[in-house]
């Protein structure tokens, strides 16, 4: 039965619900810009009690960026990171410039080692003097050497502002090469370098021999002494044919 008092808490209720509206909300949304505002009217799912839909609305409005307000201020966002290109290309100019200096070593290696090389030695008894004369591209078994008799002058012709010249005045010296039976001269001009100039200077002061050796495989041998300072005592006497001497030589 309904009484007074339900009566009176209905109607209190009823009033309450049917006069109270919901005030909008607002409310920025993070780290957007400019910023959004939201206004919402009614929670959806709530059904109204007098049976009005419900309704939520979002309200976008630009509010004044307090970064872009402020006088003489800028943002800059810069990162630094490697150059992998530049990187790529100092690796494979290095990888490059290894395999190039790894080929020229082993080519001059190999060339030594089957190379040999006729050297002029001139000592005096404290000090002595490598002149390079000629090259031979196989082992010295493989030539036949008539080394001279004597020599008819060893002369250094000085220069001012040049290079020294050594002049030799040999005969009956030369190579024959056994498998094409080809001769080999030597020549009787030989320009010296600047620090040979300046030894040769001081080495003929004093009486001084000359020998003849030949460098193969890193190994020096002396073939004749060939002539002094001073002539030999019989400059008449034949040419004298090596060939014993280099047979065991490989």
């Amino acid at each position: 039965m309904l009484t007074f008092k339900r009566l009176r808490t209905l109607c209190i209720v009823v009033s309450l619900l049917t006069g109270t509206k919901a005030a909008p909300v607002h409310a920025p949304l993070p780290s957007v810009a400019p910023s959004l505002q939201w206004s919402k009217t009614n929670d959806v799912g709530i059904v109204h009690p007098s049976g009005g839909p419900t309704s939520v609305q979002l309200t976008y409005g630009r509010s004044p960026d307090p970064v872009a307000t402020k006088p003489n201020q800028t943002l800059t966002c810069s990162q630094s990171t490697p150059d992998y290109f530049l990187l790529s290309v100092e690796l494979v100019s290095l990888v490059l410039l290894l395999l190039v200096l790894l080929r020229y070593a082993k080519t001059v290696i190999s060339t030594k080692v089957y190379r040999s090389e006729v050297y002029l030695e001139i000592s005096n008894g404290e000090t002595y003097i490598d002149i390079f004369l000629i090259s031979l591209a196989f082992c010295p078994s493989e030539y036949d050497l008539t080394l001279p008799s004597w020599i008819r002058g060893l002369t250094l012709q000085t220069r001012s502002f040049a290079p020294d010249d050594l002049i030799l005045d040999w005969q009956y010296f030369s190579i024959r090469e056994r498998p094409t039976s080809a001769y080999i001269g030597f020549p009787k001009v030989i320009k010296l370098g600047l620090l040979q100039c300046r030894r040769m200077r001081r080495l003929v002061r004093r009486p001084y021999t000359v020998n003849i050796k030949i460098i193969h495989g890193g190994r020096a041998f002396y073939v004749a002494r060939a002539f002094g300072s001073e002539p030999v005592a019989n400059p008449t006497a034949p040419p004298e044919v090596v060939r014993e001497e280099f047979d065991q030589v490989d």
